[in-house]
């Protein structure tokens, strides 16, 4: 995905070329026209940008992203059996 923002930001720096598709009044100088070129640049880059990535990389936001299943609780344990008494046999010795 980052190669086609490369690509878009590299097709939109051409067009924005100094006589490609905007041009200035004849008589401007070399840095004015420069100047006026790499502002739109900016602002039309500034303003593209967002809409960019939110077209390539759609992201849901967290309160609308829909909640897991909750996991079914585990059944309790049998409470343990009381040790058995044994019978104390008298000694017959």
């Amino acid at each position: 995905m980052r190669e086609l923002v490369f690509v878009i930001s590299a097709i939109m720096f051409f067009l924005l070329t100094p006589g490609v598709l905007v041009t200035l009044p004849p008589g401007c100088d070399t840095y004015t026209t420069a100047l006026f070129h790499a502002v739109l640049f900016a602002i039309l880059w500034m303003l593209l940008k967002p809409l960019l990535y939110k077209w390539l990389y759609p992201i849901v936001p967290v309160g609308l992203a829909p909640k897991p299943k909750p996991k079914p609780m585990p059944k309790p344990m049998p409470k343990p059996m009381p040790p058995k008494k044994k019978e104390v046999q008298p000694y017959t010795g």
